[in-house]
């Protein structure tokens, strides 16, 4: 018999220790009657001994706790077939991996802070199919449409500026990819999420609009990093700190959020535009503007559900207990032997 909550019922194996604490219980009782008064005298003052009620009850307490344990373990078995249809989206998430995403004025850094607000959102969805792009220089699928979010997740978490030998931040690209990768899609409203500093794009914005506008796909875009901007560290081995990327005459760059044609190529695709903060708020933002949008029925799929009966351990369980609290306790004799 299959059951929820398994290891619940080791605690049966505590029914033999009460059941031996009772009738060590029972032992002393007599032991210490019989040290005050003998049987017969005990007897003819109303004292009986009623050994086999008081086992009874024990054993109704025994069993009560028996089957409380058994119905708290959630035994299960009857399977029900349930058919399930879905409503959903389909989301294409494109995410920078550009060196400059390694800056670290927002903590801990651009692609980390990029990476959990995508991991924020994967647990707000329910029945949209979600993608992945990653982009730098170029840009490629790295996950499929799907309503798997753990594979999702998982895809996104391998995700790093060493997967990419070309550097930059190829916007056109990345919106390009995700269009061809929606076009396969069913039907409902196509979304694409871009998270980006925007630095170093080459000024491709406008075939990216293009390309979103095209296939009518609606654009937001998340601006990842701040105005005063911070250098590009350099890690070695162990995480450590090696330095920081330094140009052509040998001093330090600064990498820094440029917004506009982040926020150009969300308007004029009819999505938004949002700021990266601390909290991660724009994430709830992004959920709230996509609400709205059009949901497609996707294919109806069969769960199966095993069936909870914890009932027919519940009830018996209580009926005992309510048969042990109405037990009469017994009579006292009134009369007194001569």
């Amino acid at each position: 018999m299959p059951f929820a909550h398994p290891h619940l019922l080791y605690g049966l194996g505590l029914l033999p220790l009460l059941a031996l604490l009772f009738l060590a219980s029972q032992q002393a009782r007599r032991r210490r009657l019989a040290r005050l008064i003998t049987r017969e005298r005990g007897e003819a003052f109303g004292v009986r001994s009623l050994p086999l009620r008081r086992r009874l009850r024990a054993l109704v307490l025994l069993v009560s706790v028996g089957l409380l344990t058994g119905a708290l373990a959630r035994p299960q078995w009857g399977d029900k077939v349930e058919e399930v249809t879905s409503r959903g989206l389909d989301l294409m998430v494109c995410l920078d991996c550009s060196t400059s995403m390694l800056a670290e004025d927002l903590k801990p850094s651009r692609l980390a802070r990029a990476k959990h607000a995508v991991a924020r959102l994967l647990a707000n969805l329910s029945g949209d199919r979600i993608g992945i792009v990653a982009f730098a220089g170029t840009a490629f699928p790295q996950c499929p449409l799907t309503i798997d979010y753990g594979a999702a997740r998982m895809f996104l978490d391998l995700l790093d500026p060493s997967m990419f030998e070309s550097q930059g931040t190829d916007l056109a690209g990345a919106v390009t990819t995700a269009v061809r990768a929606l076009e396969k899609g069913g039907e409902g409203a196509h979304v694409i999420l871009l998270l980006s500093d925007g630095e170093g794009h080459g000024g491709k914005v406008e075939r990216a609009i293009e390309a979103a506008k095209g296939a009518g796909i609606r654009v937001y875009t998340v601006g990842m990093g701040t105005a005063g901007g911070a250098p590009i560290p350099l890690r070695g081995a162990g995480g450590t700190l090696a330095g920081y990327k330094k140009d052509r005459r040998g001093e330090v760059v600064i990498t820094r959020l440029v917004p506009d044609d982040l926020a150009r190529l969300a308007v004029e695709t009819g999505g938004a535009y949002f700021q990266a903060t601390p909290g991660d708020t724009e994430m709830g933002e992004v959920v709230a503007q996509m609400a709205g949008l059009a949901r497609a029925e996707r294919s109806a799929h069969l769960t199966v559900q095993r069936q909870e009966r914890y009932l027919l351990f519940l009830l018996p369980a209580l009926a005992l207990l309510l048969l042990d609290a109405a037990w009469p306790e017994g009579k006292r004799r009134r009369e007194v032997r001569a």
